[in-house]
């Protein structure tokens, strides 16, 4: 089983070195899988393959709402939700908007499900959730690749966001008269940083906070990154693996040592289980507050899988 498992990753992985995607008729081929499956010496293979096509289909579904080459560069009017954290820097307020509806010169022509915005010289109190008619410009997702850099494009691409652009100046773009949609995770980490502000006055001091709070290093200035670069500790800024096992093994000390101060709860429940109940949801909480980043999902699944064995027995 685990030579198929690492098969598996390893054809997921493959795709990653492809300067292009395959054609899609190759995964034609993907009917030969329960062939292959069906040799026991040619598993491996079929796991490889198995691989190759799941990240494959995933890149082309991904793909398919990218923004149409022929709308680059053109106003359009747009329907959209916020869904991320509005972050400004100066005269620049930058958020993450799921689109709604997309006014385009031909209506079958396929409208971007996710887009990141810029809006320069906002004089608005955005919030997630808030539901806003907008002219924009977009372009489709591209960056520097420079050796070494950061790619920006894989990082857009990972977010799941398929066009980037800017607010057009424009007398109709106002906020739309209908409840919040969808964004409490969103709005409630929002509020939590509102409050992390108030709080204090030394803007380092809240920078710092938002990033091991609720994960949100827009505050941090290029000085303290230089700083974290430096000295190597950069990675403990950004909310991972390290932070998720510190919440989940404090929860479960404290858990078992409160747990067993009582033979009632211990009647009911043993306290090691009830322990890992109060280690997965902490864990879980401390994940939704960093906004579910892909590190936190990675350190929550393996934790959900060591804590599962517990409980499990």
């Amino acid at each position: 089983m685990n030579l198929l498992l690492l098969c598996f990753v390893a054809g997921t992985a493959i795709i990653q070195l492809f300067p292009v995607l395959p054609e899609p008729h190759w995964l034609g081929l993907s009917v030969l899988l329960p062939l292959f499956w069906s040799i026991r010496s040619l598993r491996p293979l079929s796991a490889l393959l198995g691989g190759i096509f799941w990240a494959t289909v995933f890149a082309y579904l991904q793909m398919s709402s990218r923004l149409p080459a022929d709308l680059e560069g053109r106003d359009l009017t747009m329907l959209g939700v916020i869904q991320s954290i509005p972050t400004s820097k100066g005269a620049i307020t930058r958020f993450e908007m799921a689109v709604l509806d997309l006014e385009t010169p031909h209506d079958e022509q396929q409208a971007p499900d996710k887009i990141r915005l810029s809006w320069y010289d906002a004089n608005e109190r955005f919030q997630a959730g808030q539901v806003w008619r907008l002219k924009v410009r977009l372009k489709r997702p591209r960056g520097y690749q420079n050796p070494g850099g950061f790619d920006y494009e894989r990082w857009l691409f990972a977010q799941g966001i398929q066009a980037t652009g800017y607010v057009r100046p424009w007398e109709g773009n106002r906020l739309q008269d209908s409840p919040l949609q969808g964004g409490r995770l969103h709005r409630l980490r929002q509020r939590l940083g509102m409050e992390i502000e108030h709080r204090t006055e030394d803007p380092r001091v809240v920078a710092l906070v938002k990033a091991l709070a609720i994960g949100d290093r827009s505050g941090m200035s290029s000085d303290d990154w230089r700083v974290f670069t430096s000295t190597g500790t950069s990675h403990l800024v950004a909310i991972s693996g390290l932070h998720i096992g510190m919440v989940a093994g404090l929860a479960l000390f404290l858990g078992q040592w409160v747990w067993r101060r009582s033979s009632r709860l211990m009647l009911w429940l043993a306290a090691p289980r009830a322990a890992a109940w109060l280690a997965l949801l902490s864990a879980a909480s401390y994940a939704a507050l960093a906004g579910f980043s892909l590190p936190t999902q990675r350190a929550l699944i393996m934790l959900s899988l060591g804590l599962g064995a517990l409980l499990l027995g």
